[in-house]
C-alpha cells in the first residue's frame, strides 16, 4: 500500500540533484494541489541545468551547489536567494551513480533536515552496463540494497 508522506502546512522541499528539473517539476505540481503553500528548492551541480528547470516552473527556486556538500552550498546559495538551512522534506532522483561520494550525499541529506523531515532517494541498482560510465558518465554502475543501509 502506498501512502503519502506527511507534511506541515507550508513545506520547504528541496531536490538535492535536480538536473533540468524533470522530477521537480512534475512533483512539484502534484504536491500542489493539495498543499498550495508548498516551496520547491532545486539544487545541481550544473548552471545550464537549473536555467533549464527554470524554464519549465517559476514556481521552484534553483540554486547551484554541490551534492556530497549540501549544507555548505545552501549556505553559499543564501548570500544571493531566501533558501532555508532545514527542511521538511528532501529527494533525489537518479542522481546518486553519478556521485563519487555517496556517503556524504546520505549525511548532507539528514543534515539539511528538520527533526521529522522525510528523505526519499532513487536510484539504479546494481547492474552490469559497464558503458553507462562512458556514454553518460556515471561513476557507479547502480547499487545494491545491502550497501545503502550500511
Amino acid at each position: 500500500m502506498f501512502t503519502t508522506p506527511s507534511l506541515p502546512r507550508n513545506p520547504k522541499i528541496l531536490d538535492v540533484g535536480a538536473g533540468t528539473g524533470f522530477f521537480t517539476v512534475k512533483l512539484n505540481n502534484r504536491v500542489r494541489q493539495t498543499l498550495r503553500n508548498v516551496h520547491f528548492y532545486a539544487m545541481d551541480v550544473t548552471p545550464a541545468m537549473l536555467i533549464s528547470l527554470r524554464k519549465k516552473s517559476d514556481e521552484i527556486t534553483p540554486f547551484v551547489g554541490i551534492a556530497e556538500n549540501i549544507k555548505s552550498s545552501i549556505k553559499e546559495a543564501r548570500k544571493y536567494f531566501n533558501i532555508p538551512l532545514r527542511f521538511d522534506a528532501a529527494f533525489s532522483t537518479l542522481m546518486l551513480h553519478h556521485s563519487a561520494e555517496p556517503r556524504k550525499v546520505f549525511k548532507g541529506i539528514k543534515e539539511i533536515l528538520k527533526r521529522k523531515g522525510k528523505a526519499v532517494v532513487i536510484d539504479l541498482c546494481k547492474h552490469n552496463f559497464k558503458e553507462f560510465k562512458t556514454e553518460f558518465g556515471d561513476i557507479h554502475l547502480g547499487f545494491n540494497i545491502e550497501g545503502i543501509n550500511e
